[in-house]
């Protein structure tokens, strides 16, 4: 009689360690995912300077690699630190570029030059 108690309370306790360590990796777990989660939407836009969504008019000739003469392309937004275009061409980063910004409400032209830090290849439309 005392075996067969002795033997449930092992069994038990055996029981017991396997919840134990069960829980103790799911909060591990998640506490991990919980660090990453902080991380990243702690500031979703994570860029230096702010963005301001607009359309201007921008011409644009590759000065590095193979020139295909001047392009026409219009922005997406704007920012200290950078321009978002749109191309009808794929380029790749690095790719130096002459930008002629024509700034139609101030009647000025903006003469630039920039290199492509990141491209995104835009969704097909049917």
């Amino acid at each position: 009689m005392i075996m067969i108690q002795i033997g449930v309370i092992g069994l038990l306790l055996l029981i017991l360690a396997v919840i134990y360590q069960d829980e103790y990796r799911k909060r591990r777990l998640a506490r991990k995912s919980a660090k990453v989660n902080t991380f990243w939407n702690r500031n979703k836009d994570r860029r230096k300077t702010p963005r301001i969504n607009t359309e201007i008019d921008v011409l644009y000739e590759v000065l590095s690699g193979n020139a295909a003469g001047k392009q026409n392309s219009r922005s997406r937004d704007i920012s200290m630190g950078g321009i978002g275009l749109t191309l009808n061409e794929k380029l790749f980063p690095g790719t130096v570029l002459s930008l002629q910004l024509n700034m139609a409400q101030s009647h000025r032209t903006i003469f630039t030059q920039g290199e492509i830090a990141w491209v995104k290849e835009a969704s097909k439309k049917n």
